[in-house]
């Protein structure tokens, strides 16, 4: 007998996207908000942990919990012609401002992972045979999650 999940079906990563705002923004993210040509993406929350002890009369090493930290990536061919989302990158690191991603995975009623607060970084890389790319860098301040609603 199959698990009851085994007759979902998986996401295909085409099906997702990636929302740019500016840092603080309150407003749902817009279709005009999208980052295009997003060849790959990665972000995380991560747990840093610290230990406690050994203690009189127990060797036991406890963990606790000292802080979080968010960060990630994402990969973008550069696409010729003008790319307000794109250029926003530029602005945060020249200018020492920061912005707001929401990862959608799926369509829209799929999990979101928001990173707020985001200092960004850069590298990029032209290649006759490949293309031009961008590769943005963040550590956020804060991260939120929303399940998946259907």
């Amino acid at each position: 007998m199959s698990p009851p999940w085994a007759g979902r079906v998986v996401l295909d990563g085409f099906n997702s996207i990636i929302y740019v705002q500016v840092a603080g923004a309150v407003g749902a993210p817009v279709a005009a908000d999208g980052l295009g040509f997003i060849t790959g993406a990665e972000f995380s929350q991560e747990s840093n942990v610290t230990e406690k002890g050994p203690y009189i009369n127990l060797s036991t090493v406890k963990k606790t919990l000292s802080s979080t930290s968010a960060s990630g990536s994402m990969d973008v061919d550069v696409a010729a012609g003008v790319d307000a989302v794109r250029a926003m990158f530029f602005t945060a690191i020249s200018g020492l401002s920061r912005l707001k991603f929401t990862f959608q995975i799926g369509p829209a009623t799929g999990d979101k992972h928001v990173f707020d607060q985001c200092v960004i970084g850069m590298s990029g890389s032209i290649d006759p045979a490949e293309g031009t790319t961008y590769s943005f860098t963040f550590d956020a301040d804060s991260y939120t999650f929303t399940a998946a609603s259907a």
